[in-house]
């Protein structure tokens, strides 16, 4: 009788931590999304954007592309710049247009991960090749702000202040 008491204590102690850990898992992971802002940067051809949304480390965009133009376009892109709130440049995404006919409409649907951190604004505008700019590598090198930080769970706060404090 005594082992399955024990057996039972055992099971409550796993069933508990496996609980404790999924929460934490699912409450590290949980990023609302907030709106971004937009400036899209030429008329023709006409660009809908009916969805700009993203977290601290992942968004999308969605919208409708339709080419208004008197023109086909063979070879073309929709270039996306992201920008956190400070202006700073993020990162390049592209979209291929290829052989967009005159009053064809087309979906536009950007998702961008973890390469890009705390985008706030995106500039969009179109291109005739994918070229994508260099990310200044000494921006944002370590951006660990006191914001930064309240977000975080006590658990990585304490991890992230033993990483950055200088050990003699």
């Amino acid at each position: 009788m005594d082992r399955l008491k024990t057996f039972k204590w055992y099971f409550i102690i796993f069933a508990s931590f496996f609980l404790v850990l999924w929460l934490l898992t699912e409450g590290v992971s949980w990023h609302p999304y907030k709106n971004l802002k937009y400036e899209i940067d030429f008329d023709s051809p006409a660009l809908t954007i009916s969805e700009a949304k993203g977290a601290s480390n992942h968004g999308y965009i969605k919208g409708k592309i339709t080419n208004d133009t008197s023109n086909i376009i063979d070879m073309g892109y929709i270039q996306f710049d992201f920008y956190d709130k400070e202006g700073t440049y993020l990162g390049t995404e592209f979209q291929e247009l290829k052989n967009f006919n005159i009053g064809e409409s087309n979906n536009v649907n950007i998702n961008f991960d973890y390469n890009y951190q705390n985008v706030d604004a995106v500039k969009i505008t179109i291109v005739d090749e994918n070229k994508k700019r260099e990310k200044d590598p000494f921006t944002n090198a370590v951006d660990v702000t006191i914001d930064t930080l309240n977000k975080m769970s006590p658990f990585l706060k304490i991890l992230t202040v033993l990483f950055l404090v200088p050990i003699n």
